[in-house]
């Protein structure tokens, strides 16, 4: 293949309506060394996703319990790391951060298949490398997110986190499908391989990544200073707040449902697993209409109201859980295919218009620790949701535990649907219009970063200690 082929291959298929501006992103080499890793990796990673928990309920024969630990297990590293690693990677180079967090990854992921061809895997191995896993996780992600504001021009950022989103979703249209099919020729645990093997290819591509990137500075209150300066940015923005609060009551109430819905669908409606992960298939087309779909939606009706309604979208789907127990289950599998197309496609609005209004409101300097504060909110209460979900369904069953979660996840939409989130057109819109005369506290004897410096003029200009004192109400 030529030298130039492939990022025209990728222009292609994330093109967009805005031709204007497209090609300067696609003539970015660290953008497009960046988004070919993870279209690799995100294809093996999608494979080995699906393989969990069909190793799980099917080989390892877990219960309500053990199948709520090992979500919980997966996402437990938010709620134990999740503050303090946004300030490690503020100070760290993050393209570093990501390549050891992969290499780890696909260490932890090979190890899978080599213990079940030994006859040595169990439910127990499982639950602890879903941990270790996630602990690996947090690091990657926060650097993830963190680096990408560094890597494009600023007119290009939604454009590049929807791409980025669009990669994900391509594979999560083949990876459940080809997972599903390739488990009719090989067990489910030998699959998970393909993990380790997207991870690899994670690392590579990030270390082809060059360029420079903003580092932060240690500042004298130490490593709990920094990490109350990013809470504090986060958990009293005005806009910041109301999204992470609304995400994290949805997060913690989804989980409850989504720590059985293997059980659901494997077990007690008897679904074959390439059935199964046909579902997951279909419902990423919906997910990748909403990758295309989120740019021109944020132009047409405002960041706010498209994160709002997106996000409504999903929290919709949950309804589709305890109606699928009372039907049967050739319609129960066609309710929950399109409360799947609805909510994959929902949220993939919500998570680009969030991740792009974020970055833009954040200081660069900042925004390792932002991420893994909204990551803390938002990811920490996953496993709390498992383990929940796992105990309310050995107790009460798994339909109380289905309408439980939806009641909670529609309480917790409400909480951004009724917040001043919804009337917002732009971060940059928003920044311009008010001065932040009651939002912002001021130290009037110094000069406030977040006062002077307005949309469009580099954060770099001022100090990196002048927001210190400015932080929201």
């Amino acid at each position: 293949m030529a030298r130039g082929a492939l990022p025209d291959i990728c222009q292609t298929l994330f093109v967009t309506a805005e031709t204007e501006t497209t090609p300067s992103l696609w003539r970015n080499r660290s953008f497009t060394t960046l988004i070919t890793g993870e279209a690799i990796s995100h294809a093996g990673v999608q494979v080995a996703r699906l393989a969990l928990p069909i190793t799980a309920v099917n080989y390892l024969g877990a219960d309500e319990r053990q199948s709520g630990l090992i979500m919980a297990a997966s996402t437990a590293a938010f709620l134990f790391i999740g503050l303090p690693a946004g300030a490690w990677v503020d100070r760290l180079p993050k393209r570093r951060v990501m390549i050891a967090a992969n290499l780890a990854r696909a260490g932890l992921m090979a190890t899978i298949p080599v213990m079940h061809l030994t006859g040595h895997l169990t439910i127990e191995w499982l639950i602890g490398i879903a941990l270790a896993l996630g602990f690996a996780t947090v690091f990657f992600d926060v650097a993830y997110l963190s680096v990408v504001p560094s890597l494009v021009r600023k007119e290009h950022l939604g454009q590049a986190n929807a791409n980025l989103e669009t990669v994900g979703i391509v594979a999560q249209v083949a990876g459940p499908g080809a997972a599903g099919l390739l488990t009719k020729v090989m067990a489910a645990p030998n699959l998970l391989g393909a993990g380790a093997v997207g991870y690899l290819a994670s690392a590579f591509a990030v270390s082809r990544i060059r360029g420079e990137e903003a580092r932060g500075e240690r500042s004298a209150a130490g490593l709990w200073g920094e990490v109350r300066e990013g809470a504090s940015f986060v958990f009293r923005h005005p806009l910041l707040s109301r999204t992470t609060a609304s995400a994290a009551v949805v997060g913690l109430f989804d989980n409850l449902a989504r720590a059985l819905l293997a059980i659901l669908i494997l077990r007690e409606m008897g679904i074959s697993e390439t059935a199964y992960g046909l579902l997951f298939t279909l419902a990423a087309f919906a997910s990748l209409g909403g990758a295309r779909l989120a740019p021109w939606l944020q132009r047409r009706f405002g960041t706010g109201r498209t994160l709002v309604w997106g996000f409504g979208l999903s929290v919709a789907g949950t309804a589709a859980y305890p109606i699928a127990l009372v039907v049967s289950p050739a319609a129960g599998y066609t309710v929950i295919l399109v409360s799947m197309l609805l909510g994959f496609g929902g949220i993939t609005v919500f998570n680009i218009s969030h991740v792009t209004m974020r970055q833009q409101l954040c200081p660069p300097r900042m925004l390792g620790r932002m991420t893994a504060t909204m990551r803390f909110a938002m990811w920490g209460v996953m496993p709390i949701g498992a383990l929940v979900g796992g105990e309310l369904g050995a107790r009460l069953g798994l339909g109380p535990t289905f309408v439980i979660a939806l009641v909670g996840s529609v309480i917790g939409w409400l909480i951004v649907a009724l917040s001043p989130v919804i009337r917002v057109r732009s971060a940059e819109d928003w920044l311009a219009r008010q001065d932040h005369p009651a939002t912002w506290r001021r130290d009037r004897s110094a000069g406030s970063r977040i006062k002077d410096v307005k949309p469009g003029e580099p954060w770099e200009t001022k100090a990196a200690s002048d927001l210190d004192d400015t932080l929201p109400e």
